[in-house]
């Protein structure tokens, strides 16, 4: 997410009383949340369970390089992505695991909206989850840098939100 939107979003959310800022320890979304925490004039909270996907051997290659390089592996992980554990990183299910569990204790600290800076793999695991573990449904969401979603969490409950209208007001921001 650029400078310049995360200005703009800290700006739409100053009318929606937004108790605490919570952020990956990746330096993406530490600097986004810092913005947006600066214009609302709070601090923010990171957390190390909201980084990004660990690929291991595959970071910083291209799908191109992965699949080439490790057709067997990429084959399996696109088809198994919950338990295939890249090489020396982590499988979606240990990711979604620590996500989840980051998300249940915000939620159990705030009764109002939070927000949560994090990234497209935190998001996709968070589809992935709520909308029942349908691998087509996790690939076949488009996700761009400053994708954003809204979720309702009450008790136990989690609701993703539609939100009509508003492309830049959510509780879980990607960077």
């Amino acid at each position: 997410m650029g400078r310049e939107q995360a200005r703009k979003l800290a700006r739409d959310l100053q009318s929606e009383n937004i108790q605490a800022i919570y952020s990956s320890d990746l330096s993406r979304a530490r600097e986004t949340a810092a913005i947006i925490a600066g214009c609302l004039h709070l601090p923010v909270i990171s957390d190390e369970r909201l980084k990004e996907f660990s690929f291991g051997e595959w970071e910083g290659k291209t799908f191109n390089e992965v699949y080439r390089d490790y057709p067997t592996e990429f084959q399996e992980w696109y088809t198994n992505t919950r338990d295939f554990k890249v090489p020396g990183g982590e499988s979606m299910g240990q990711l979604l695991v620590r996500a989840w569990q980051a998300l249940w204790d915000i939620s159990r600290k705030h009764s109002g909206t939070v927000l949560v800076v994090a990234h497209g793999g935190v998001m996709r695991a968070v589809l992935y989850q709520l909308k029942g573990e349908n691998k087509e449904e996790m690939w076949g969401e488009l996700l761009h840098p400053g994708s954003m979603l809204q979720l309702n969490i009450q008790g136990d409950q989690v609701e993703l939100m539609p939100t009509p209208g508003k492309t830049d007001m959510h509780e879980v921001l990607s960077t």
